[in-house]
């Protein structure tokens, strides 16, 4: 049977959706699936696309070997292709991402650094896609108590985000969600929590429910603040509330 590119595509447009949502056992059914399916589909680029997408998601599930590997075969795919293409950028940004999960700081820095190159020579300085990478570098640096450089990169993709998606987006939510953990690990707590509330409302207000993964996230790092400001009622009562 051969498999049109176009229902490979769907079927990981479907486990993506999915995967954002915290269902990342049925998504990964699925991205697998359509991995097997881009086997016999005669075009490099998609079986590339399946494996950044299951790669992703083995990522998000703990299996951070398993997701090095896809990210690897997927990058050297789409670098055989072409070598400086959004979709190389954004490969390496991931895979910058999963080293940093790891502590791998010294693999990361230059897959950051060589993906916001080709964003921002291909994309500019102002996409949105610059902007993730930017806010991922913020999180490196954080990571390695960098602050300075921390906060320069998150307040750079704020901007960004703010300026393209207005002040009340999800992905506006994760900048100030890095910068209150920021604030925090540097002790200028009332300025994070003015942040992780204001994280909260935003998440609210576009309808993303109780258990959804970027509403525990903030959920779960406010609580270690009020904990650690002494106000162990309310951050117990806002474990409760998840």
């Amino acid at each position: 049977t051969v498999f049109l590119p176009e229902i490979v595509e769907l079927q990981m447009v479907a486990g993506a959706y999915l995967s954002e949502y915290g269902h990342n056992q049925e998504a990964q059914a699925l991205v697998e699936q359509a991995l097997q399916m881009s086997e016999q589909v005669d075009e490099a680029e998609v079986k590339a696309m399946a494996m950044h997408e299951l790669a992703r998601i083995y990522r998000r599930r703990g299996m951070y070997a398993e997701a090095e590997s896809l990210f690897l075969h997927s990058l050297a795919i789409s670098e055989q292709l072409e070598p400086e293409t959004p979709d190389v950028a954004t490969t390496l940004n991931v895979l910058a991402f999963l080293y940093t999960q790891q502590g791998r700081y010294t693999e990361a820095k230059p897959l950051f650094l060589r993906a916001l190159a080709i964003y921002e020579s291909l994309l500019g300085s102002e996409d949105l896609n610059t902007a993730q990478c930017l806010s991922n570098l913020g999180r490196f640096y954080t990571e390695q108590s960098e602050y300075d450089q921390a906060e320069h990169f998150y307040r750079r993709a704020l901007i960004i985000r703010e300026r393209k998606l207005g002040s009340d987006h999800p992905n506006v939510a994760q900048c100030l969600h890095g910068l209150a953990i920021l604030y925090q690990k540097q002790g200028k707590n009332g300025e994070a929590e003015s942040l992780y509330l204001r994280a909260q409302l935003i998440y609210s207000k576009k309808m993303l429910r109780q258990e959804h993964p970027y509403m525990q996230s903030v959920h779960r790092d406010y609580a270690s603040l009020l904990q650690t400001m002494g106000r162990g009622e309310e951050a117990k009562a806002l474990g409760e509330s998840n």
